[in-house]
């Protein structure tokens, strides 16, 4: 494989822009099984597609581009052929690859982007911010959304609370943070991952609060004084970053308003997060308050 050439500034800022390689040409390489670019005689790589710049948009964009393998990498030649670069993901990047989502690069980190076999239209984005990102969706379904299997509540300090979901929707029964935001990847500070609030982010126990991406994300979301919650106290969160229904749900874990009708020997009585009672066992998935008895558990549905 070409050596690839590491420019001192680069090494300095793992996450930066391509800076000089931008000026040339940048190309998405499908891996072999190895994980591996596949160098030819005349020093390109098998199967490579340039990335071209689209009318319209901030990013460069190969379409229909088919992985038969584990994977691809992005490949930067700079115009004088004497600085390559190939991007991969960070070591804190979801894996594999999100689809339909946008994903961070870096320099050095994993050993190639991982995604399912199949095509795909791919944009990669040149960020002068910090690390360069790239979105991948499917060429026959560019809507579809594959979402990752936990996302963070992220404190400035580095410190996060994963929640695990299914189809955007995620669930977890917690220790309050005093002051977090929601990420899809572990990090606090970059925005393209980050989900906002519309508002000044305090939060009302009971109420859903609207997020968006990328929306205020220099503020952070706290508890309201009057909430009847307290930071470090176990709350029940619900965190959706579904497109058009994104949101964060905090209660109080003990729910108090939940009725004492029911008695030891009963069947178990099922509730929402809200303390509100469900006629039945749950049928959606989603995370539940079941209550048999003077017990009461969470249960993941």
């Amino acid at each position: 494989m070409k050596r690839i050439i590491l420019l001192a500034a680069m090494a300095a800022s793992i996450g930066a822009a391509a800076q000089d390689d931008a000026a040339g040409k940048i190309y998405i390489v499908p891996v072999d099984d190895a994980g591996h670019p596949v160098e030819l005689a005349d020093g390109s790589y098998q199967g490579q597609v340039e990335l071209i710049d689209s009318d319209g948009s901030t990013g460069m964009t190969a379409r229909n581009f088919k992985v038969d393998g584990p994977g691809f990498v992005f490949y930067a030649k700079s115009s004088t052929d004497s600085k390559a670069t190939f991007y991969m993901m960070p070591p804190w990047a979801t894996l594999p690859a999100i689809i339909g989502m946008e994903n961070p690069l870096a320099i050095t980190g994993n050993k190639y982007v991982p995604v399912p076999q199949g095509e795909y239209d791919v944009v990669y984005y040149n960020n002068t911010r910090g690390y360069n990102y790239f979105n991948v969706t499917m060429s026959d379904d560019p809507d579809r959304v594959v979402y990752p299997s936990q996302i963070f509540m992220m404190s400035a300090d580095g410190k996060y609370v994963a929640l695990a979901g299914t189809d955007g929707v995620y669930d977890g029964l917690v220790a309050m943070p005093a002051s977090f935001r929601v990420s899809y990847e572990q990090r606090y500070d970059m925005s393209e991952f980050i989900y906002g609030p519309d508002g000044d982010g305090r939060i009302t126990a009971t109420e859903r609060m609207p997020l968006q991406l990328r929306s205020n994300t220099g503020t952070n979301l706290t508890l309201t004084a009057d909430s009847g919650v307290q930071p470090g106290e176990k709350v029940l969160v619900r965190v959706s970053i579904v497109p058009g229904d994104s949101y964060i749900f905090v209660a109080d874990a003990t729910l108090t308003g939940i009725g004492e009708a029911e008695t030891d020997c009963a069947g178990p009585q099922y509730y929402d997060l809200g303390g509100r009672p469900l006629q039945g066992a749950p049928d959606a998935h989603g995370v539940y308050i079941m209550r048999r008895g003077s017990h009461t558990s969470k249960v993941v549905r």
